[in-house]
């Protein structure tokens, strides 16, 4: 029975997906400001502020015993964003990654904690960055709180005994398994078996002593103890952990890039809005922006190309289906062609209202000369430079 089985807390990875204009501030001193912040935050939590007020004595435990450090992880520098809403100006997209271990040294604390517990203390984080991004001081800081913190939660060791995780063993264990890979399950306890069969699905691990699950939100990876400090450090967080982060950072600003073309659809569509040239303007530089993403795509995609790790190449194509991102491109390409067919609307409308002031400036010129009135107006002209001065 899958109540037989208990995964070994090890320790976290959160990412945030953000954008920062490096003329007003600084990832590095941001991301010290944001985890003097968190344990700001978390230090004076009370039992009020936690939604699940049945975990409050187990939360407030645990912050008690939090190691976090938080870094800014630039991705693509030179990356000039313009938020049409907000008016302000970005030049690096990035992530804040975070370190986190409940119960650093202390085995049997970690041996309590689960899923339900772990994903509180996120949540509280995320309601803290929303506060932090709004601030007249942050201005050149926009951190992705439309999406939950993405938490990456490793584990070495089960209890009572280590198991070889063979499709059989995955399917025994899906239940505790699926609350594990899905950190931000509600963890009721009458999920469908639908749920959990979709959770248990695309273990992307080969070995019969690991799990390595990413979801949409969240990532799991199970290693058996003596696999954890051999592999952990030199395979895992280059092949695994850090293509995720940034593959979320692509998808952060694909979907701002999508959000700004509708934008300026809307606009084109506006009476009060036929600046063409501004939105020509804004065109290119949401092309450039684009082409900035594609080119760092077109790294993952060449891996897949050459095929050099099976587990590597497996774990991006999981990342890029996951997080759906050809879907998007391909939306935003065909928003791209919408907007040209508005400007195109847009030039022949401008010339045909530059052909229609034209012609009537023609017709009153006739108009002006059949009766006689520049005529007489040209005359009155000349007489008077014919004057002699004085």
């Amino acid at each position: 029975m899958s109540e037989d089985l208990q995964f070994i807390y090890k320790q976290e990875f959160w990412f945030a997906s953000a954008f920062i204009n490096t003329a007003l501030v600084s990832g590095d001193q941001k991301s010290k400001e944001i985890e003097d912040l968190i344990f700001e935050k978390l230090g004076s939590l009370k039992e009020e502020d936690i939604f699940r007020r049945e975990l409050a004595s187990d939360i407030l435990d645990m912050v008690k015993n939090l190691y976090i450090n938080c870094s800014w992880i630039p991705y693509i520098e030179n990356f000039p964003y313009k938020d049409e809403n907000s008016e302000k100006e970005y030049d690096v997209l990035g992530y804040f990654q975070f370190e986190v271990e409940h119960y650093k040294g202390n085995p049997e604390k970690k041996e309590k904690l689960s899923p339900l517990l772990i994903q509180q203390i996120p949540f509280i984080i995320l309601d803290t960055l929303k506060g932090f991004t709004k601030k007249n001081e942050n201005r050149g800081l926009n951190i992705d709180t439309e999406s939950p913190i993405f938490v990456f939660v490793t584990s070495n060791g089960t209890k009572p005994k280590e198991i070889d995780w063979t499709n059989d063993n995955i399917e025994k264990f899906k239940k505790i398994l699926g609350y594990w890979n899905e950190i931000y399950s509600g963890a009721w306890p009458d999920y469908n078996e639908n749920l959990y069969d979709k959770r248990i699905q695309n273990n992307l691990s080969n070995r019969l002593s690991e799990l390595h699950f990413i979801e949409r939100n969240s990532g799991f990876i199970y290693m058996a103890k003596q696999n954890y400090e051999d592999f952990f450090d030199s395979y895992m967080r280059k092949f695994v952990l850090d293509p995720t982060p940034k593959m979320r950072a692509v998808l952060f600003a694909l979907r701002s890039i999508n959000e700004l073309l509708d934008t300026l659809f809307l606009k084109t569509q506006s009476e009060s809005f036929i600046d063409v040239e501004t939105i020509e303007n804004k065109i290119k530089n949401l092309r450039l922006l684009r082409g900035l993403l594609q080119t760092k795509l077109s790294i993952f995609y060449n891996e897949l190309n050459y095929n050099r790790r099976q587990h590597y190449t497996s774990v991006l194509k999981h990342l890029l289906a996951e997080f759906e991102i050809g879907d998007l491109v391909s939306r935003i390409n065909d928003k791209f062609n919408i907007i040209y067919d508005a400007m195109e609307h847009l030039y022949q409308k401008k010339n045909e209202e530059l052909q229609k002031r034209t012609e009537k400036g023609l017709n009153l010129l006739n108009l002006l000369f059949g009766a006689g009135i520049l005529a007489d107006l040209g005359s009155v002209i000349i007489i008077a430079l014919s004057l002699p001065a004085g």
